[in-house]
This record gives C-alpha cells, sequence and structure tokens, in this order.
C-alpha cells in the first residue's frame, strides 16, 4: 500500500462513518414518521393497530440508530418499545401510569433525536 493511500481499515472506517452521517441526514424524516404514529396514540384507547404501528415505526429506528453508535437514541427507543410491546395486538384502555411512562419515555427519545451524539467505538471493534 502506497504511503500516501488509505489502509484497508482505514477506508471501511470512512464508509461507515459516511453511513453515519447518511443516518443523520435522514433522522428528522424518520423521527417525523415517529410523530405520525405517535398521533394516534393520544386519546384514553389506544387501537392494537396504532399501537403496532407506532412500536414498528420505533423499533426500525432503535436498530438504525444502535448500528450506527447512537447509543443514547438507541436505548430511548427501546424504553418506548418496552412501553408498547406489552400492549401489541389489543385495544388498551390507557392508564394514567402507562401514559405517564410513555409520555416521558416518548420525550427522552425526542431529545435524543434532537442531539444524537455518535458513540464511535463501534468503528472500532475489538480483536
Amino acid at each position: 500500500m502506497p504511503a500516501d493511500g488509505p489502509s484497508g481499515s482505514d477506508s471501511v472506517t470512512e464508509k461507515l462513518k459516511a453511513l453515519s452521517g447518511e443516518f443523520l441526514g435522514v433522522l428528522p424524516e424518520r423521527m417525523a414518521a415517529v410523530e405520525q404514529t405517535n398521533q394516534a396514540l393520544t386519546g384514553p384507547i389506544w387501537d392494537a393497530p396504532d399501537i403496532d404501528s407506532h412500536y414498528r415505526s420505533v423499533h426500525n429506528l432503535a436498530g438504525s440508530s444502535g448500528t450506527f453508535g447512537f447509543v443514547e437514541l438507541s436505548a430511548a427507543a427501546r424504553t418506548v418499545l418496552e412501553i408498547l410491546e406489552p400492549l401489541m395486538g389489543a385495544k388498551f384502555e390507557v392508564t394514567a401510569k402507562v401514559r405517564d411512562e410513555f409520555e416521558k419515555a416518548m420525550a427522552d427519545f425526542r431529545s435524543a433525536a434532537e442531539n444524537p451524539i455518535a458513540d464511535d467505538a463501534w468503528l472500532n471493534p475489538p480483536g
């Protein structure tokens, strides 16, 4: 390899950083989709299709953010998922406790999405 050329691992790292940047570029659009599915969960009764749709939109973002090293964003999304998962597949009358937990989790998720911080450790796996 020429002294002025990138090594193979440097090239891969640069490609991964570029993909991470692309993820950040579409994050606002993906959060808008999450907010759209969230709108169906504002009333006292949550229907199964609405819960399932919101779960899927948050789940997709949780996975993508984790893949690109946005650990805090992924963890915040997973907290939302933990609240929704037991409610999936059924109509649900929302209790004050569930609503408070859900709204706090969504607020934390939004906050993490507004200022995503990547943990660059994912770029340098051990070994």
